[in-house]
């Protein structure tokens, strides 16, 4: 049998694998010690991009619903390079959030997008809630 984890903000049982565990651990982090509202998280949700349905890790919304953080979850030994960066780019083309985070569970990597400057920051950590 294979091992599965309960979803924090799916509220059900789901298979163990090594990416679910990356996003499940951050998941909780953001939660428990960053005070993200349960409620403001999607997990996998479809997004068109370029006319083509793609699925997102993580989403984050503010109260009015639109998306203040798109996460990106990979296997631990899937390296957070240009081509990760490259995927999440892709997502916030169609969904315009302002933070962007990169894990693999060893590697984090967090950037602030200003539109009105068209550029990115790398931040030091992941912000509070409050903070967004």
């Amino acid at each position: 049998m294979k091992e599965r984890l309960r979803c924090i903000v799916r509220q059900r049982w789901i298979e163990a694998s090594p990416e679910e565990s990356v996003r499940q651990a951050l998941l909780h982090y953001l939660i428990h010690n960053l005070d993200y509202p349960k409620g403001r998280f999607s997990v996998e949700s479809m997004v068109m991009v370029n006319g083509q349905r793609r699925r997102t890790d993580v989403l984050i919304h503010d109260e009015y619903g639109k998306v203040l953080m798109i996460i990106e979850c990979k296997a631990p030994e899937i390296p957070i390079d240009e081509k990760t960066l490259a995927q999440i780019s892709m997502y916030n083309h169609a969904l315009d959030a302002p933070y962007l985070i990169l894990s693999n569970g060893n590697d984090h990597r967090v950037f602030l997008l200003d539109s009105a400057k068209k550029e990115m920051r790398s931040l030091s950590a992941i912000p509070s809630y409050s903070e967004l």
